[in-house]
């Protein structure tokens, strides 16, 4: 009887030890499971964040940029020189003024003064490379607003004259209520953006990019993809561009799962980018 009642608490004691077992195997897979979920939450959330602290920042430096340059552009539409120039029909012997504004300020492509028609032709220049260039095409909409007595900002695009990275800045120069002419300021935005993109680390693997508000890539770590690809060739590409203004894209690349944060611009006409293995 004694044996038999031993043998019956071992085989109790044996069967509540497995249970516990099983039960702390259960747990710990749920605890393990809920931890790598919050863990992987955190991370994400603060990559989301960096991309979103980044694009606040570039929006902060480029709205910046860009009222610097339109309070140097309404000064030097205003000066006399400039307007006797344009008045007059003799526009060269305003380039002293020009050049001396361009050396000064070192983030212009070019300084130049142009007609005031539909084909508005580059008359005089700072960098002496411009003469002829006509401000259209693509820049058509600063032409237009210059002739209705607006200044204007480009979309991001490449220089006809360097094959820089620019976004034009144009104001009308005007005697009286007539605009005798257009000034020009193509400011290189390739390399003031180019500086940002390189302060910027996510992660240990993860880098910043930006493209205009149509997908194409104008500022990136690797060079050889800037004015040759558009994110909207991609499947995650096109998922930024028909998403929200804020979003995330998990997408698979060359065998890697990724992830990308992105935050639009569309004011100024950016998209901020990063991406994370």
């Amino acid at each position: 009887m004694v044996s038999r009642f031993s043998a019956l608490v071992r085989s109790l004691k044996f069967k509540l030890a497995a249970t516990i077992a099983v039960v702390v195997l259960v747990l710990f897979t749920v605890v393990l499971i809920v931890s790598m979920k919050v863990n992987g939450a955190v991370v994400e959330d603060g990559y989301i964040n960096q991309v979103e602290n980044f694009a606040k920042d570039m929006d902060r430096q480029i709205a910046y940029f860009y009222e610097t340059q339109h309070r140097n552009g309404r000064f030097l539409a205003s000066r006399p020189e400039v307007i006797k120039a344009m008045t007059e029909g003799n526009p060269k012997v305003a380039e002293p003024l020009l050049k001396a504004f361009y050396k000064e300020k070192k983030i212009y492509e070019e300084v130049f003064l142009a007609l005031p028609n539909k084909k508005s032709k580059i008359v005089a220049c700072a960098s002496g490379r411009s003469y002829g260039v006509v401000v259209g095409g693509p820049y058509q909409g600063n032409t237009d607003a210059a002739l209705q007595g607006k200044a204007h900002r480009s979309p991001v695009g490449r220089s006809p004259a360097s094959g820089r990275t620019v976004i034009l800045l144009t104001y009308p120069v005007r005697k009286g209520g007539k605009v005798v002419g257009v000034l020009g300021l193509p400011l290189d935005i390739g390399t003031f953006s180019a500086e940002i993109i390189k302060s910027v680390k996510l992660g240990k693997t993860g880098y910043p990019f930006l493209t205009d508000s149509k997908g194409m890539i104008f500022a990136h770590p690797n060079a050889k993809l800037i004015f040759k690809t558009k994110i909207g060739s991609f499947d995650w590409g096109k998922e930024v561009l028909a998403g929200p203004q804020r979003g995330v894209v998990r997408y698979n690349w060359k065998g890697k799962d990724k992830l990308l944060a992105y935050s639009k611009n569309p004011q100024k006409g950016f998209i901020a980018m990063g991406t994370v293995v």
